[in-house]
């Protein structure tokens, strides 16, 4: 396999993920609703361990967001940095076929790690729920 195939595959599976963190965000949060008592009455009943699978669940989305407002913005930025000095005082010069080196050492580390904690706060959730779902079953 070459480099170009390797960063493509990984691409593909970051992105998703990304979506599958997305939509398992959504459903859990119905879930949760639901084990709360969502559809049963007027009156929902969230325990200890529902009210930390929907932080979780929240919070999984917000880092999501987070993550693509920092890649866009940082990523956005940076590219027109280097556009500006590519092109130097020619301002209509054409540059889009410049190479720009490698981006910043803080952008990839922060994506990664924003990646990662989404991704934790899905698995955690999900692991929040299913406690709550087993301590429902009751065996006589």
């Amino acid at each position: 396999m070459n480099l170009e195939t390797g960063r493509d595959a990984y691409y593909k599976a970051a992105d998703a993920v990304n979506q599958q963190v997305r939509q398992l965000a959504l459903a859990g949060i119905a879930v949760v609703w639901l084990l709360a008592g969502g559809l049963q009455s007027s009156k929902i009943n969230l325990n200890d361990t529902l009210l930390a699978a929907g932080i979780c669940l929240i919070s999984a989305l917000a880092l999501d967001l987070l993550h693509f407002v920092f890649k866009t913005a940082t990523f956005a930025i940076w590219v027109r940095v280097k556009e500006v000095e590519k092109r130097g005082n020619d301002k209509g010069k054409n540059v889009d076929k410049e190479d720009i080196g490698d981006a910043p050492d803080f952008i990839l580390p922060t994506l990664w790690v924003l990646f990662y904690l989404k991704v934790a706060a899905i698995g955690a959730a999900y692991g929040l729920i299913f406690s709550d779902m087993i301590s429902r079953i009751h065996v006589s």
